[in-house]
């Protein structure tokens, strides 16, 4: 295997399968403890171009930590992309998506942030309502709704009366990074816990979910709002 992909193999004695987990210049690979190595170096040859997939997505969603600005040279992200914001003195509020910019009218400035704050509460309802019926749907479960809202400690949650919950923050990550949330909180209708069948029923609504874990882990802290 060409030399230009680093990778480690960490072995467990309780480890029944494989795993690879990308990094931005590092492969991680989980292994049973009498795995061959030849076995797993054969393994990562014929997984090279999925590998290098997954690491140029990684480097691609990358968040830069940037402060958040109503003025025109101030950047936010929306599900993974960054975007300029322009803000137009108009007397009836609105806001407007286009491919590299957000355009907010509005009479002044405390106006457009409160509606740029409303505008992204709205996509993250809509979209996480959208994946999560989408998701429930492949379990044959259903919820009893879904909920929005800013937590400081946790990304979702889904209670016993099977009401699901969503950090807002995500819709500025990148789609792969949301699929995993929603697939992760969905799992919870069908597997009520966090055992080996609720992360098989994870891995198979959403199987790139350890890249997004990853990334969460890695980027989380920069899914942020300002005042919040």
């Amino acid at each position: 295997m060409s030399t230009d992909i680093h990778f480690q193999i960490k072995r467990s004695d309780r480890r029944k399968t494989i795993s690879l987990q990308v990094k931005d210049s590092m492969v991680i690979i989980t292994a049973p403890k009498r795995c061959p190595e030849q076995y797993l170096l054969e393994l990562l040859k014929n997984k090279r171009h999925w590998i290098e997939h997954q690491q140029a997505k990684l480097k691609h969603a990358k968040l830069a930590v940037s402060k958040k600005s109503l003025h025109p040279e101030g950047i936010l992200h929306y599900l993974g992309e960054p975007y300029t914001v322009n803000l137009i003195t108009h007397p009836i509020t609105q806001v407007t998506l286009d491919p590299d910019k957000i355009t907010l009218y509005a009479p002044s400035e405390a106006h457009a942030e409160t509606a740029l704050l409303a505008w992204y509460h709205e996509q993250a309802q809509g979209l996480f309502l959208q994946k999560s019926l989408m998701a429930a749907a492949q379990l044959n479960k259903s919820f009893s709704g879904v909920k929005i809202a800013h937590y400081k400690s946790k990304w979702g949650s889904c209670s016993a009366q099977g009401d699901l919950r969503y950090n807002w923050l995500l819709i500025q990550a990148p789609e792969p990074v949301i699929d995993y949330i929603v697939a992760h909180e969905v799992s919870h209708l069908a597997e009520p816990h966090h055992q080996a069948s609720f992360w098989k029923t994870v891995a198979f609504l959403c199987p790139h979910y350890i890249e997004s874990r990853a990334w969460l882990k890695k980027y989380g802290a920069s899914l942020h709002w300002p005042n919040t």
